[in-house]
């Protein structure tokens, strides 16, 4: 398995987990532009969103906060 397939999976159990959905987001924008990983990131978002959306997982309303 590759970094980022595992980056992905992590943050992606993160993102189901209780209190952890804005945590996650904000994880995988901040991947995707640390220019100290050289672009290893870029797509993380899409590719943590398609893994939390294949589990058929939607966070409660109160955790996507003002990101609506």
């Amino acid at each position: 398995m590759t970094t980022f397939n595992r980056k992905a999976a992590h943050l992606a159990q993160l993102a189901m987990t209780p209190g952890f959905w804005q945590y996650a987001r904000t994880a995988c924008s901040d991947l995707e532009n640390d220019r100290g990983y050289h672009g290893l990131f870029i797509g993380l978002r899409a590719a943590v969103g398609a893994l939390v959306k294949a589990q058929g997982y939607r966070p409660a309303q109160h955790e996507l906060g003002e990101l609506q």
